[in-house]
């Protein structure tokens, strides 16, 4: 069975990290998880590391992406999954559903959507970047 390493770019996240990592810890799929605590005020790595998680990176305050990018210098697996430390999680099957298509098709890259009120981060900033970075990318498939 695969792998995987998981990211979870975190920054004030005390109230929500627990419950991500309780979920990613009663998946069936085995992974590392690797907590990048972006200069929190609050005890986010505490709550993360009482809850399992595996590492926990501390990094300047310069953004999610260079989170992101320091949680990458951790990893011990060659599936990554990334997932925000303030999600609403409500199943122990998330870590399955994002990995899936990637052990049991010919797929590269996942990306998992949901509502939520607030900003368009993906439409305004994720797709045009990805456009950007990777112009022929752009054979996505979307389930429901």
């Amino acid at each position: 069975m695969q792998k995987i390493s998981v990211i979870i770019p975190a920054h004030n996240e005390e109230k929500s990290i627990a419950n991500v990592i309780k979920h990613l810890r009663n998946s069936t799929i085995k992974s590392e998880i690797i907590v990048v605590d972006n200069c929190s005020t609050d005890n986010t790595a505490k709550k993360a590391e009482e809850s399992g998680a595996d590492k926990i990176v501390y990094c300047n305050n310069k953004g999610k992406g260079y989170a992101m990018e320091e949680g990458l210098k951790h990893v011990n697996n060659n599936i990554i999954i990334f997932i925000d430390g303030d999600l609403k999680i409500e199943t122990n099957k998330i870590l399955e559903i994002m990995t899936e298509p990637i052990i049991n098709s010919d797929i590269d890259f996942v990306k998992s959507t949901f509502k939520r009120e607030g900003g368009r981060v993906t439409e305004l900033v994720t797709k045009p970047l990805l456009d950007l970075l990777f112009p022929n990318m752009y054979k996505f498939r979307t389930t429901a």
